[in-house]
């Protein structure tokens, strides 16, 4: 119902929630459960009129469309809408004043926040599973949409068309040395003694139960991150060879129902990445050396397992939620001071 500049329906009709970045103009969009199953329906509302502060807000619903909606995420520029759906599919949607025109549909595998595997289904809180994803680059030209727990494909939008750019596979493992492979699993220690995965997985050595979660690509489009629930890939671009795979960190079974892996990009147009893993919650920072090559630059030990791990807008500080003491923790990096000349 709309009324007094609210807009309100069932609790068990909201699937997600976007505020578009755009100023000076605030759109935020609602998505619901559709009457017809499985369907979803956007909501846009924004200030009306738009000149005068303290106006109420006005909504308009646009009409269904097919598909479990997981999640919603504006492009950086406010003008696009990424759709994510259970069923194995993306939408991208073009936001316009007064309407909403879809893009592209593509192929796109998530947690669907259920875990069917064994015993009774476990039904997994959102921000953990989704994290702080972040598919678009700065300029919301570039997606990275996740097509399994290991393999990404790039996107790109010229000219208000999007097409498939590139597709990157960790498993693949042809631009990974053998050393980076072993200094990141030692890095991860997560291998458990004695856990035995028998039957999981399937042809190619992909676990069925391992499922993507999300993807973070930096503001520049240098830096992508895939997380799914047993592992972390981190590509980096470099002008001379494109895309390169530098980090897998695998994380094991989730633990209490939770992931064990997260990550973040730092703010602004920042090419560095924090990576929390291990029962200690070891928080680890890589970015680019002198030389431009992907390397781990600090590290900190939280004490206990990490739920969420979020950075500010700048890039200099964060925060992290710990599992068993319930508590938020807000780090602060510290930028090394400039060597001084010969």
């Amino acid at each position: 119902r709309s009324g007094g500049g609210r807009y309100s329906h069932r609790r068990q009709h909201l699937v997600d929630l976007a505020l578009s970045p755009s100023r000076p103009q605030k759109v935020l969009c609602i998505c619901e459960r559709g009457s017809a199953e499985p369907s979803y329906r956007l909501v846009l509302c924004r200030p009306e009129p738009l000149s005068e502060p303290g106006t109420p807000w006005q909504h308009r619903p646009f009409p269904a469309h097919s598909g479990t909606a997981l999640r919603i995420l504006y492009s950086p520029d406010g003008n696009q809408l990424f759709v994510a759906m259970a069923e194995g599919q993306a939408a991208v949607w073009r936001v316009e004043a007064d309407r909403l025109e879809l893009q592209l549909t593509m192929t796109c595998h998530v947690h669907d926040g259920y875990n069917r595997v064994s015993g009774p289904v476990t039904i997994y809180n959102r921000d953990d599973l989704y994290g702080s994803w972040q598919p678009f680059s700065g300029d919301s030209r570039q997606l990275a949409v996740p097509v399994s727990p290991v393999a990404v494909q790039m996107w790109r939008c010229e000219a208000g068309h999007w097409t498939l750019q590139q597709s990157l596979d960790a498993e693949a493992g042809q631009d990974l040395t053998a050393a980076e492979q072993k200094a990141g699993e030692k890095e991860a220690g997560e291998k458990e003694a004695g856990e035995k995965e028998a039957g999981e997985k399937e042809t190619g050595g992909r676990s069925r139960r391992d499922r993507a979660r999300y993807t973070l690509l930096s503001a520049n489009g240098r830096l992508l991150v895939l997380a799914s629930m047993r592992q972390l890939s981190i590509w980096y671009w470099q002008e001379q060879t494109g895309w390169q795979l530098r980090l897998v960190r695998k994380g094991g079974r989730p633990s209490f129902g939770r992931p064990r892996l997260d990550a973040a990009l730092l703010g602004g147009w920042s090419t560095h990445c924090l990576v929390v893993a291990g029962p200690q919650g070891t928080v680890a920072l890589y970015g680019p050396d002198a030389d431009d090559q992907l390397c781990r630059k600090a590290e900190l030990e939280v004490g206990e397992p990490v739920r969420q791990l979020i950075s500010s807008a700048d890039g200099l500080s964060f925060t992290t939620l710990e599992v068993k003491a319930r508590e938020v923790s807000l780090w602060a990096l510290k930028v090394p001071a400039a060597r001084p000349g010969p």
